[in-house]
């Protein structure tokens, strides 16, 4: 028998409010990549790899942020 959601909120939520700390949670994994490229002793092969996960984070940190721009109407 499959479970029923429960909702987190009695009141509706605004889209705009509920992606912020996703966005921010995205660019602290940018940080986080950024810190192990500068820091950590790697092989070229990962740090092509970083590198390309930085690039995807990053991405998609700037796409969540569009987006809840949007939703807040700026």
């Amino acid at each position: 028998m499959p479970l029923t959601a429960i909702k987190l909120h009695v009141r509706q939520q605004e889209a705009g409010v509920l992606l912020d700390p996703i966005r921010i949670e995205l660019n602290r994994l940018t940080a986080r990549l950024d810190h192990y490229l500068a820091k950590a002793t790697i092989d070229d092969a990962s740090v092509e790899a970083l590198t390309r996960a930085r690039t995807a984070v990053n991405q998609a940190a700037e796409a969540v942020a569009a987006i809840e721009a949007e939703a807040n109407g700026r």
